[in-house]
């Protein structure tokens, strides 16, 4: 009876231990593609994940490789603190781009007749 509890209990467990993984591959795929910004027409996805792996200065290429595709085995902590830190800043000169886009845009119409 106490083998049958107890292998309850580590079957119960162990989805949301995957689960959680999933979660934070997911987020972290995630993050890359918006790290690495959007693909031009000459882009392969190697290029992606190239220039990802470029702006995260203590991830090797193919451990980004290996988050790009979800084929990870584990993420580390303080690799996923610095793949949300870049996503902000990445996030964050996007926006700033699409700011001077629209006053540019702004500035057109206003020259306009």
């Amino acid at each position: 009876m106490w083998k049958n509890s107890f292998q309850n209990q580590k079957s119960f467990q162990e989805p949301d231990v995957q689960a959680t993984f999933k979660t934070v591959s997911d987020e972290m795929r995630a993050a890359l593609r918006d790290i690495a910004g959007a693909r031009g027409p000459d882009d392969t996805v190697e290029a992606l994940i190239v220039r990802a792996a470029k702006l995260l200065k203590d991830m090797s290429y193919s451990q980004v490789n290996k988050l790009w595709y979800g084929n990870a085995s584990i993420v580390r902590a303080e690799h996923a603190d610095e793949i949300r830190k870049a996503r902000k800043a990445a996030l964050r000169a996007k926006i700033a781009r699409q700011k001077e886009e629209i006053t540019m845009m702004q500035r057109k119409l206003d020259e306009w007749p």
